[in-house]
């Protein structure tokens, strides 16, 4: 973290942002997000201003997702059956690699062809 405090830009009014982890007194890690900016220009501050803000649950989360998303695309992309995503207006999207067992199309080839009746 002290890195981070050192390379807080120099500039008058400039902010700098980084995510660290950190261990709590409990034994707990957690995730801050640090954001310092440079006062030195200003004054009444002459200093710089460090805001530290916990993110631990926004991280956790997010990567809960990014779990998730692997674990379904994986599913999807070796299932046997074709799986194709659509948005609401019915343009194809996505297509799943057995489409080339299926019909003979690439996924790349298939996804356009859906929007032709």
């Amino acid at each position: 973290m002290q890195n981070a405090f050192e390379t807080i830009p120099c500039g008058p009014g400039e902010s700098t942002r980084a995510i660290h982890r950190i261990r709590f007194p409990d034994g707990q890690p957690r995730t801050l997000e640090v954001i310092g900016r440079n006062m030195l220009h200003d004054e009444a501050i002459h200093g710089f201003i460090i805001n530290f803000r916990d993110v631990t649950e926004q991280y956790e989360a997010e990567e809960r997702l990014v779990q998730r998303e692997r674990y379904f695309r994986s599913l999807i992309e070796n299932a046997s059956d074709l799986v194709s995503i659509a948005d609401e207006n019915a343009n194809f999207f996505y297509a799943s690699p057995p489409v080339e067992r299926i019909l003979g199309y690439t996924p790349k080839e298939y996804t356009p062809l859906c929007g032709i009746e």
